[in-house]
């Protein structure tokens, strides 16, 4: 057999490898975050009430950390107070809340905002309340469960990162003049900034994944609406990925 020929065979080899098709394997099938088998028929799909769901109490929970870690942070662990017996006490309470269940803290978000608090977190106050959210079930009460779960957490985190900072930057602040807030807020937070937000992504990211405490509060199982704010019922993806483990089957819910 000549050269010729076995470069005509690897070419037709080639060029016949060349014309097959390539297989993608599909990764994420989107058909999950519809809703039921009749919705999957039509190839139509409308509800995203879990996505909203979760991008709601998400929110809920960022404007309750955002309105009050950064301050706190700064106050406890950032220079300003004195270490005396108070604020070590208040050290080892957070400490101790960063190791607790997140079951413990569905517990608490049950007593507190679902049933101490329930004109408040079911709308009543402000009237805007209706049948179904009328016993404080709703996604404020959740939000603000999931944003006392990973409080600890974040001020934890914020507090190694500010000890992080040289020593030397703020006796540089102090040598020009600055006062201790002052040398805090304008030096020491800034230069911890990247640290901070490491945690608070970490710490976001846990919470969007917790479903025991949103169980014990009373998400949703099943829903057929989206919610319209945050006095609305609701359902996230997690208590639904729970509820199909719960359930197997060969088809999709």
């Amino acid at each position: 057999m000549t050269r010729s020929s076995h470069r005509s065979e690897i070419e037709n080899e080639v060029a016949r490898l060349t014309r097959r098709p390539i297989a993608i394997p599909q990764l994420v099938d989107w058909r999950l975050l519809c809703l039921s088998s009749a919705v999957l028929a039509t190839g139509i799909c409308r509800r995203t009430h879990r996505i909203l769901g979760s991008l709601w109490v998400i929110l809920i929970t960022i404007i309750l950390l955002a309105a009050t870690s950064r301050r706190r942070c700064g106050h406890l662990f950032g220079g300003v107070c004195p270490t005396n017996r108070l604020n070590r006490l208040i050290e080892t309470n957070i400490n101790n809340l960063a190791g607790v269940p997140s079951i413990i803290y569905g517990m608490l978000g049950l007593v507190i905002f679902v049933r101490a608090l329930e004109n408040l977190t079911s709308g009543k106050l402000f009237g805007v309340a209706d049948a179904t959210t009328a016993n404080g079930r709703t996604i404020i009460s959740a939000g603000l469960t999931l944003g006392l779960l990973i409080l600890p957490w974040l001020i934890i985190n914020a507090r190694e990162a500010i000890r992080s900072v040289p020593g030397s930057l703020r006796q540089a602040s102090y040598g020009l003049g600055a006062t201790k807030w002052q040398t805090v807020w304008h030096h020491v937070l800034p230069g911890a900034l990247p640290g901070i937000m490491t945690g608070t992504i970490l710490a976001i990211s846990r919470a969007i994944g917790e479903t025991a405490p949103l169980v014990v509060i009373g998400a949703s199982t099943f829903i057929m609406v989206d919610p319209a704010g945050p006095f609305a019922k609701f359902t996230t993806l997690p208590i639904q990925i729970y509820q199909w483990t719960s359930r197997p089957t060969s088809r999709i819910p």
